[in-house]
């Protein structure tokens, strides 16, 4: 027999052999195990989604805080100047020294 019968034969072989199909043989105990860690993943990625969400809220949160105090610092400062100080501009009131009751002892 010559190598081209040869190649010839082998090639009538396998193309004699049919596919076969692909058949589920795990056992039940895998397939409960791959289940599992199917929703063991969704439930890590809605966990992750919740995460990233609450951190997104968290930071958004604390730049208001900064802001809002930054504003307070900025409008407080703005009209110190335009209030009297205590006692001045008012009449019949004076300066105590810090006396809550607005009487001299």
């Amino acid at each position: 027999m010559s190598q081209d019968q040869r190649n010839s034969d082998v090639e009538a072989d396998v193309a004699v052999v049919e596919p076969v199909e692909a058949v589920d043989t795990a056992p039940p105990q895998q397939v409960d195990l791959q289940d599992q860690l199917q929703q063991a993943q969704a439930k890590a990625e809605e966990n992750w989604k919740h995460y990233l969400s609450a951190r997104a809220e968290a930071d958004n949160i604390r730049k208001r805080s900064e802001r809002e105090i930054q504003n307070a610092h900025k409008f407080a400062l703005k009209d110190f100047h335009r209030r009297p100080a205590a006692g001045e501009g008012q009449p019949g009131k004076r300066n105590c020294g810090g006396h809550r009751s607005g009487r001299h002892r």
